[in-house]
C-alpha cells in the first residue's frame, strides 16, 4: 500500500486538530496508509517540506507571519507535485491561488464530506504518478529525499567526494554516493546517460551540444569526455 504524506497547516490549534481527527476517521474509513503531521506556523511547514516532501497540505489561508498565497509560492519553486488544498474563512482568492496551482478550497467550517473527497481524489491522482520515476536517497544531513527524475539536471561528483544532484528549480541535493552506484540505480531510466566519469546527465534537461560541451537548461554546461562523446550525442538526438 502506498505511503501518502499529509501536512495540516493553520495558525489555530483547535482547527488544526479538527481537520486532523477528521482526516483519521477518513484514513480508517478507507484504510489509507496517511501519516499526518501538524504545523501552526508556514514558516515550519516550510522547512520540514524541504526535508519531508509533503504529498498533500492543508494550508490556511489567512496566516499571521506569512499567508497561505506567500507559502504556497515558496513551496511551487522547489515542489511541483504536491497536492495544496486552501482552508479559509473566505472565497475571494480565487486569482491568487491560481497562481500557486492549487487543487481546491475548504471552507470554514470544514465539511467532512468535501474534506473526504478531496483526499481521495487527492490520493488517486498520486497513486497514477507513482509510476512515474523516483530516485528515494538520503541527502548527507540524513533527510529523506523523493526525486522526480525528469527534474534532475545532473548528477556531479565533486571535489568533496560527495554527488550533487542538481535539479531544476534551482535545487541541489547533496548525498554520499558513488557515481557508479547511482548509474546502476537509474538503469531503467534511459534518458539518464554519462557524460564523464564523474557526472550523469538527464538528457530531458540538456539544451544543446556544442563539439564536447553540454549546455543545461539552466545554462549552466559540463564537458563530455573524448571516449563517451559519439554516445551521448547520438542519444541526445534520439530524443529530440
Amino acid at each position: 500500500m502506498d505511503n501518502y504524506r499529509i501536512a495540516v497547516c493553520d495558525d489555530s490549534k483547535e482547527h488544526v486538530e479538527i481537520i486532523y481527527n477528521m482526516i483519521n476517521l477518513i484514513k480508517e474509513k478507507h484504510n489509507l496508509n496517511l501519516i499526518l503531521y501538524t504545523f501552526t506556523s508556514s514558516k515550519e511547514l516550510v522547512a520540514h517540506h524541504e526535508r519531508q516532501n509533503f504529498d498533500i497540505i492543508f494550508l490556511d489561508m489567512e496566516m499571521p507571519e506569512q499567508n497561505g498565497i506567500e507559502t504556497g509560492l515558496i513551496i511551487r519553486s522547489f515542489s511541483t507535485d504536491t497536492k495544496i488544498i486552501y482552508v479559509t474563512a473566505h472565497s475571494g482568492y480565487a486569482y491568487e491561488s491560481y497562481m500557486v496551482k492549487v487543487e481546491d478550497y475548504l471552507l470554514k467550517p470544514i465539511d467532512y464530506s468535501k474534506l473526504e473527497q478531496n483526499i481521495l481524489l487527492c490520493c488517486d491522482s498520486l497513486k497514477k504518478k507513482k509510476d512515474r520515476k523516483f530516485l528515494d536517497i538520503k541527502d548527507v544531513s540524513r533527510n529523506f529525499q523523493r526525486i522526480f527524475i525528469d527534474n534532475i539536471i545532473c548528477l556531479e561528483r565533486h571535489r568533496d567526494r560527495k554527488i550533487h544532484i542538481k535539479c531544476i528549480y534551482k535545487k541541489t541535493i547533496i548525498v554520499n554516493e558513488t557515481i557508479s552506484n547511482l548509474e546502476k540505480h537509474l538503469a531503467d531510466y534511459k534518458n539518464i546517460v554519462k557524460a564523464n566519469q564523474s557526472v550523469l546527465i538527464n538528457l530531458n534537461n540538456v539544451r544543446k551540444i556544442t563539439k564536447n560541451i553540454i549546455t543545461f537548461c539552466d545554462d549552466s554546461t559540463v564537458k563530455i569526455s573524448e571516449g563517451r562523446l559519439a554516445i551521448v550525442k547520438k542519444e541526445f538526438h534520439n530524443t529530440l
